[in-house]
């Protein structure tokens, strides 16, 4: 019977996997109010040992509209919809380190 060993890139990657779904679960991201048609706020919160986070605006074609370079791990972002443009949806996403974390949808009247 052959045993395979595990090999030091194995350990490797659960380890990064751990890390990743921690990330996940623990970062948060909020709009209110959503559907907006003034100013609205984005509430956000990153894990603790977030070194960079932005939050990124883009239309539902996919491209940037708006990106914010965070100075906290938590807090929040006031905007108003003027800022992006013409009505329809939004998304915006938290990255933290690089790495999409969360995404919301925005939907501006």
């Amino acid at each position: 019977m052959y045993v395979k060993q595990k090999e030091e890139s194995d350990i490797y990657s659960n380890i990064f996997d751990v890390n990743v779904l921690e990330t996940l679960q623990n970062s948060e991201l909020k709009i209110a109010p959503n559907p907006a048609s003034g100013n609205f706020i984005i509430n956000f919160s990153c894990i603790s040992s977030t070194k960079s986070a932005q939050l990124l605006i883009t239309d539902v074609m996919g491209r940037n509209v708006k990106a914010i370079k965070l100075p906290a791990t938590n807090g929040s972002v006031s905007l108003n919809t003027a800022e992006l443009g013409a009505r329809g949806i939004y998304y915006i996403i938290l990255q933290e380190d690089g790495m999409i974390t969360k995404t919301s949808k925005l939907v501006i009247q």
